[in-house]
């Protein structure tokens, strides 16, 4: 990966944590229990620990961005129906254990038309716990670095 992508990469992963401090990490049911647990800030500086998964429920930031077999398979279910963007992941931000895991993936897209641009998104899956249930797309939500994509 060249400078600029590790650079891009890092910047990214930065703006996703701040996103998840400051939205208080959106999952199903996660009102009623908020009430009751200290908040994804004080998570972040109690103790001086950095990490999210402290909290219960809370997003675990990934060390590792790589993008495993599994995680690539659950991405690949979820994201099989949509049409005209084709989306590939690049890294593997956090994932969040409720009812089955929710994963936030840092995504390329691009729009299946000629001369179209790639643009970074957030892809946010569901796995659910059931074989029975197939993995969904939450949300998508684009990513407005203020630079161009180039390609590589």
């Amino acid at each position: 990966m060249r400078k600029t992508g590790r650079v891009l990469l890092s910047g990214i992963i930065c703006l996703f944590a701040a996103t998840v401090a400051w939205a208080g990490g959106k999952d199903k049911g996660a009102d009623a229990q908020r009430d009751n647990q200290m908040t994804e800030t004080e998570a972040l500086t109690e103790g001086g620990s950095g990490m999210l998964q402290d909290l219960t429920g809370g997003w675990s930031i990934t060390e590792k961005t790589t993008v495993t077999d599994d995680a690539q398979a659950v991405f690949d279910e979820a994201t099989k129906s949509l049409l005209g963007v084709q989306y590939e992941p690049v890294a593997l931000l956090a994932t969040q254990v409720v009812s089955g895991t929710n994963y936030c993936f840092l995504a390329r897209a691009e729009v299946v038309a000629p001369d179209a641009s790639p643009s970074y998104k957030l892809v946010y899956v569901w796995q659910p716990l059931g074989k029975d249930e197939s993995a969904q797309v939450l949300d998508i939500q684009d990513l407005d670095l203020g630079v161009s994509v180039e390609e590589e």
